[in-house]
């Protein structure tokens, strides 16, 4: 049985990019890494935990004989694979770089007929050295290709894997790890291949501490403290931004407040301004007529006629 992968995020990123890439159409792709990367390995996960319903053709380039010498795949045998794949399955083609230029040729060649009819997905697993040659091949067959490249382990990266390769039950245990052998681990450049073989020959010699109640307290206080910062700070923004909507809201009505304020004066005056009332017409007198005095002979100049005035008594 062999052992559970190791996911970073570059190989979850990339299993996952090859997983949507495979599902959308038929195409050429190509894994390229350095040697000891974990290409292999990389492709065995992606086709077992991603592919598992996908029928997979696989071909290594490298595979020994019994003699020891590499077996070279002869383009007879690459027909037949084509011939025995059925509409959407995958070929894999490990270790391209490892075969003929005649057998390159070869497997652009059967898929620009038979995995072009059959909407077949072909991936190569190749070197860095041999990218070049994909793309020329790619261009002179003028498939549609894509590539993606696997990095190398950083630094932690190696360390953890040795915490998950050597000590499964508590992977993220401290290492004691020996100066001599941290000097061969950085020599390997993160590779995962030398990385393995450095650990099952001298990983007896490596340590781990698991994590100590004390450490997992103050882990766990660290995570506390570092959610009940975040709290903090969000409710703070929530209660500014609920004073800063209730100052909107307070200066809002105040400044309704003071246009009727504002408008008071008037309403006043024009309720002074109250029309008269009927008795008041009543009130008001008609004007008295004028009066005069004349004498008797400006009274009969007047009437054109005599008038006797009578004495009064």
């Amino acid at each position: 049985m062999s052992k559970p992968f190791f996911l970073t995020r570059q190989t979850a990123n990339l299993m996952e990019d090859f997983a949507r890439q495979l599902k959308v159409g038929t195409s050429i792709f190509l894994l390229y890494g350095d040697n000891g990367t974990g290409k292999t390995r990389l492709l065995q996960e992606l086709c077992e935990n991603r592919l598992s319903s996908a029928r997979i053709h696989w071909i290594d380039l490298n595979a020994a004989s019994a003699n020891g010498k590499n077996q070279q795949v002869s383009s007879a045998e690459i027909e037949a694979v084509f011939d025995a794949t059925k509409k959407g399955d995958i070929i894999i083609v490990d270790h391209f770089e490892s075969a003929l230029k005649k057998t390159r040729h070869q497997f652009f060649l059967s898929w620009t007929t038979d995995g072009v009819d059959n909407k077949l997905s072909m991936v190569i697993a190749s070197s860095s050295e041999g990218f070049n040659e994909f793309r020329q091949l790619s261009q002179h067959y003028q498939v549609n290709a894509h590539s993606f490249e696997l990095m190398p382990f950083n630094a932690d990266e190696v360390e953890a894997f040795l915490g998950f390769y050597l000590f499964p039950d508590h992977p993220i245990g401290k290492l004691s790890i020996p100066s001599e052998l941290r000097k061969q681990l950085a020599a390997t450049d993160g590779a995962v291949g030398p990385v393995i073989k450095i650990a099952e020959r001298d990983g007896a010699r490596i340590g781990s501490s698991p994590m100590t109640d004390t450490e997992s307290i103050r882990q766990g206080s660290r995570t506390m403290v570092t959610i009940l910062i975040l709290f903090a700070i969000t409710t703070g923004v929530g209660w500014y931004f609920l004073s800063s909507q209730t100052n909107l809201q307070e200066a809002a009505v105040a400044g309704e407040a003071e246009s009727v304020v504002i408008s008071e004066p008037v309403f006043e005056a024009e309720i002074q301004r109250k029309p008269a009332t009927d008795a008041e017409v009543v009130v008001v007198a008609e004007p008295e007529p004028l009066t005069s005095t004349l004498s008797q002979s400006e009274l009969e100049a007047e009437l054109g006629q005599a008038v006797k005035v009578e004495p009064q008594p």
